[in-house]
């Protein structure tokens, strides 16, 4: 964790605080819990090391990553190429998974603790923060505090004017640039509660991350990215007739709120839940035909499909998590970022 990460989705961890509690069956075998009870109690909301949390302040002087080797640096040469493995790859911003060992929107994290770390990401506008949480419906409340603190002077120290700005024009609709927002689901009950709260947020890019994958889930009304829909909210199509095709239903709707990308992963460690594939290749599915990107992170620990022989049984070399593409069903070799 840190500068480097193996969260392949990322190219650095930050956890400014550690910390949180089980809100929903995804979290049952959770890993952060695990791995932070083996310093101290999970369920402490503890302020890391000022080398931790300022962290982010020095990357943000190395903000392009490598496509293909990885590294970071200032940008690419006159020529094109990256100068550290000289190649003529693409490079990207560095991507920041804010939040693998804590959840940023917890309620229980003191709220000055939440704003210095907002005044962190103010301060690294070269750099993406991918904020993901499983309790976005606390967003407005956990924002709106940390303003309420500010004018009454006393619940928190008081952070630079540009810092207040920054929070208030977000609250107020205008999304800060350098963050991509993103809600956990793990079924189709918790897409359905976390998905339309995400999309009610201000965000410049909005994510999903379907994981760990307990059950399949139907993505269609929140990743389609055409500009008409069905008013119900439910039909989707690239095309405008005079009623909806399905609900027969008249009227549309210019849908300019959607999820920009999905991440799915089967759950990992000695105690994973089984992934069926058939979930995975049914959300690759969905997301090309919106159009969108999708990533798949892992097969999980207990992989498996609806016909013998059962995948667990096949002999992967990665038996934990199952995060080796080599070894996976040729059509589930998907990794792409949003650009």
């Amino acid at each position: 964790m840190g500068e480097h990460t193996k969260v392949k989705w990322a190219d650095s961890t930050w956890n400014p605080f550690r910390g949180c509690r089980a809100v929903s069956a995804g979290c049952a075998n959770c890993f952060a819990k695990k791995y932070v009870n083996r310093f101290g109690d999970f369920s402490k909301r503890v302020r890391a090391s000022d080398a931790t949390f300022y962290a982010p302040l020095r990357w943000n002087k190395k903000p392009w990553v490598c496509d293909l080797c990885g590294e970071a640096h200032h940008g690419v040469t006159e020529q094109g190429y990256c100068p550290q493995c000289g190649c003529a790859a693409d490079a990207h911003r560095r991507r920041v998974f804010f939040g693998s060992l804590c959840d940023w929107l917890d309620d229980e994290v003191p709220v000055g603790l939440l704003a210095d770390a907002l005044d962190v990401i103010r301060r690294c506008q070269n750099l993406d923060f991918l904020c993901l949480t499983k309790r976005p419906e606390l967003w407005r409340r956990r924002i709106s505090q940390y303003i309420d603190s500010q004018l009454d002077g006393m619940s928190c120290p008081r952070l630079p004017r540009d810092t207040y700005d920054f929070i208030v024009q977000w609250l107020h609709g205008t999304p800060p640039s350098n963050i991509w927002l993103g809600v956990s689901v793990e079924n189709q009950q918790t897409a359905d509660e976390r998905i339309p709260m995400l999309l009610q947020i201000p965000a410049a890019k909005r994510f999903v991350s379907y994981e760990p994958a307990l059950e399949a889930v139907d993505f269609a009304r929140w990743i389609y990215t055409g500009k008409i829909r069905c008013v119900n909210g439910y039909c989707s199509f690239n095309f405008s007739p005079k009623t909806c095709p399905v609900c027969h239903g008249e009227g549309w709707i210019q849908n300019h709120q959607h999820v920009d990308w999905l991440i799915v992963g089967g759950e990992s460690g000695p105690h994973a839940r089984p992934c069926n594939i058939e979930w995975i290749r049914s959300t690759i599915q969905q997301c090309r035909a919106a159009g969108i990107p999708c990533f798949v992170k892992q097969l999980g620990a207990y992989p498996t499909d609806d016909e013998p022989p059962n995948l667990h049984q096949l002999g992967f070399h990665d038996r934990r998590k199952c995060a080796d593409p080599s070894e996976w069903p040729e059509d589930l070799r998907v990794q792409d970022w949003p650009r």
